[in-house]
């Protein structure tokens, strides 16, 4: 009887983690252990949706500061801010946040990790608008976001193993001079000779290589 409670009582959490669509599974936890995990999920994603509303009402109060001290010109707006205790990165990633919000029309950058938005702000100054569209529309904008980067790396390797290196540029001007050489010494040689039809077809003949060659 006491088995059929607790496993009752474990399908009752597993529902209730469904319901939170969690992606975690908790099937191997014991009842009490599971519960306090979902518990602890409910209240993480709780914070995490005040967190982004704060990152939001933040971003809109330090756009409108920098707006204010930008018209007086006075140039105080971070001495502003950090009497206010800020500090200058978190300030300006509040702002990055904001003006990728109202460019793309997408709150979603207010709950995306910082490292995150900087990347989609380099994006976004190369003119990516439609991969940084891809991004903030994927279901997961943070595994998009580090699928398309993964993608670019190797394009990237792919157009370097392709590209010739100095050393290689080097190494080819170096062989065709030394053939350069030899043509130039087999000319002299044929120079000797008596054979003067044998003599102008083999000289034309070399002035076509070395052309080709310098080429």
């Amino acid at each position: 009887m006491a088995l059929l409670n607790s496993y009752k009582k474990t399908e009752v959490k597993i529902e209730k983690a469904k319901k939170i669509k969690t992606q975690f599974d908790y099937s191997e936890f014991s009842v009490t252990e599971m519960d306090s995990l979902i518990e602890l999920e409910e209240r993480a994603l709780h914070t995490g949706s005040l967190l982004s509303e704060n990152l939001k009402e933040l971003a809109g109060i330090f756009t409108e500061a920098q707006r204010i001290f930008a018209n007086n010109k006075n140039g105080n707006f971070g001495k502003w801010y950090e009497a206010l205790g800020f500090k200058k990165d978190f300030v300006y990633l509040c702002l990055d946040r904001k003006n990728l919000a109202i460019k793309y029309e997408e709150n979603r950058v207010y709950s995306l990790p910082e490292r995150a938005i900087k990347d989609i702000k380099k994006l976004d100054k190369l003119n990516e608008v439609e991969v940084v569209h891809e991004i903030l529309e994927a279901e997961k904008p943070t595994e998009k976001l580090k699928e398309i980067k993964e993608l670019a790396k190797k394009k990237e390797e792919k157009i370097v193993m392709k590209t010739p290196t100095h050393l290689q540029y080097e190494q080819e001007r170096f062989a065709k001079q030394e053939l350069l050489d030899k043509f130039y010494r087999v000319e002299q040689l044929i120079g000797k000779c008596e054979v003067k039809d044998r003599k102008s077809k083999v000289i034309n003949l070399l002035e076509q290589i070395e052309k080709l060659l310098r080429g």
